[in-house]
């Protein structure tokens, strides 16, 4: 069957007083990225697949279980699960993702905190072409580098499902943000990674381990 490659740019614009660290520290807790998107149902570490790409061999692997609407407008009747298998791998600037779907869709994003923090980097110098995608002239912005690869007849289907779990999980990636640097949500380290907890939520006791550093607000100057 003819296979199509589609490849988009989204830019969403960051809030000036969450700091880059605390941003790229998101990005790096594959279970805070992963269940903020709002198809998934449920993830699991796994090994490595034997068949993995040899760059891929040792990035962190997933299964993740996701929500599909198949038949549009008929709820839950229309919907049904799918699994697939996917790698995350840690950058410096922020996150590679690859993941296999079902029916051979291959999907790779990066994540990536771009721009400058107000008041304590200078202004960041885009990229020529970038400016009709909404770069913001000062500050930080998340930009998701999307590459879409499968059936040509899925390409519509698959990019409207991709570009409104992308929507969602940015705001809540930073609302997120937001709320760990008001003090409503405590960071905690856990294993290497990043984990919130709402002080709030009883449904959980016994969580332990150091707590993060503190991001106090970092307002522009002025």
């Amino acid at each position: 069957m003819l296979r199509k490659k589609e490849v988009y740019t989204t830019i969403t614009p960051i809030p000036g007083f969450i700091p880059r660290q605390l941003a790229i520290d998101i990005l790096h807790s594959h279970s805070e990225v992963i269940t903020l998107n709002p198809l998934v149902l449920e993830h699991k570490p796994i090994k490595a697949p034997r068949d993995a790409a040899a760059d891929e061999y040792y990035s962190t692997w997933y299964e993740i279980t996701e929500r599909v609407q198949f038949i549009p407008g008929i709820g839950k009747m229309g919907s049904g699960k799918i699994s697939f298998n996917g790698c995350f791998h840690d950058m410096p600037w922020g996150l590679q993702t690859h993941t296999y779907a079902p029916m051979n869709i291959d999907i790779r994003i990066k994540y990536r905190i771009d721009g400058n923090q107000p008041g304590v980097e200078p202004p960041h110098q885009p990229e020529i072409g970038m400016a009709g995608l909404g770069v913001p002239v000062d500050g930080l912005y998340l930009r998701e580098d999307i590459e879409i690869r499968c059936n040509v007849t899925m390409t519509s289907f698959v990019r409207t499902q991709l570009k409104a779990a992308s929507k969602e999980m940015v705001s809540r990636i930073i609302k997120k943000a937001e709320l760990l640097d008001a003090g409503v949500l405590q960071a905690m380290i856990e294993d290497g990674k990043l984990k919130t907890i709402n002080p709030a939520d009883r449904t959980s006791t016994g969580i332990s381990g150091a707590r993060s550093p503190t991001f106090p607000p970092q307002r522009p100057n002025g």
